[in-house]
């Protein structure tokens, strides 16, 4: 019997884009709950497969799609005819596998490469399965939250651009008025020099920018994307996209609040340090991804 994994791609109607100018936006012209919007299927991927299929990333030329099974952790080569040109298990405890936990999806480096993050650092792998390097963090990463599935691996050039947290913790701790006044959203790694460099501290017109108010720590989980010369970021409770010239990540851009008909907001009473996990903490508005268009 033969089994089909099918992978379905879409376009929505829908896009949000950060402008120039530092500047927030706060009003729709037509409010979204007065507006209709559709799927499209534009594309489909066939795979004769038998599993969890996921799609990682395209390689540059477009020829090669990077999948892995989420239930056995296989990854897999497919050209755009959905033929397999590789599988293998990466993550083990043996000399050409990784075994910290992935911090997000894999993306392609190159045609020939791919790069998967994780709690311990870069892996980078070649085409084959091959480990071709591992860039170790110079800090130990602390995240609040794990999803392996996450979008936040930007490539651009040699510069990579990560969310991987917990540089400075041993400081000023993963959460509280000192973190939020102190700590960086972004990670680059520079492949020329193989040094890891913070960026971006809570922008100045996000809520988490506050000496008054403590946070959790779910509720700026960071997400970014990168489009051509601007890198956006959001966080997980806030109805805010911001957006920084990739030439000079210190000066805010743009900000763009999201006009939700209802978002639940989680706001904190004071400044006391979150001591505990709060259920409620899952039950509020989230942003996911944020897809420049």
């Amino acid at each position: 019997m033969r089994y089909i994994t099918r992978l379905f791609f879409f376009t929505f109607t829908l896009s949000i884009l950060a402008c120039s100018g530092e500047k927030e936006e706060t009003k729709a012209a037509t409010p979204i709950a007065e507006q209709s919007f559709e799927f499209e299927i534009y594309d489909s991927l066939v795979v004769d497969y038998l599993g969890n299929l996921a799609l990682m990333d395209i390689s540059p030329d477009g020829n090669t799609f990077l999948l892995q099974d989420g239930n056995t952790n296989t990854f897999l080569l497919s050209n755009e005819s959905g033929e397999l040109l590789n599988q293998y298990k990466l993550r083990g405890a043996g000399p050409n596998e990784y075994n910290e936990n992935p911090l997000g999806k894999a993306k392609f480096l190159n045609d020939r490469e791919f790069l998967i993050p994780t709690t311990g650092g870069i892996y980078s792998y070649d085409i084959d399965g091959k480990l071709e390097k591992k860039y170790d963090l110079d800090f130990k990463c602390a995240p609040q939250l794990l999803i392996g599935g996450a979008d936040n691996l930007m490539v651009n050039g040699n510069q990579i651009y990560t969310t991987t947290p917990g540089r400075g913790t041993d400081e000023y701790g993963s959460l509280g008025i000192e973190f939020q006044e102190k700590s960086q959203q972004i990670e680059i790694l520079n492949l020329e020099n193989e040094k890891y460099s913070p960026a971006i501290p809570f922008p100045t017109t996000s809520k988490f920018n506050s000496k008054e108010k403590a946070y959790p720590g779910l509720s700026f989980y960071t997400n970014i994307s990168l489009r051509a010369d601007t890198l956006y970021l959001s966080f997980r409770n806030e109805p805010k996209i911001f957006a920084y010239h990739i030439s000079d990540l210190e000066k805010l851009a743009s900000t763009k609040t999201i006009p939700f008909p209802t978002f639940r907001e989680d706001e904190p009473k004071d400044d006391k340090t979150p001591d505990s996990f709060d259920i409620k903490d899952i039950f509020v508005g989230t942003i996911n991804r944020v897809i420049p268009m």
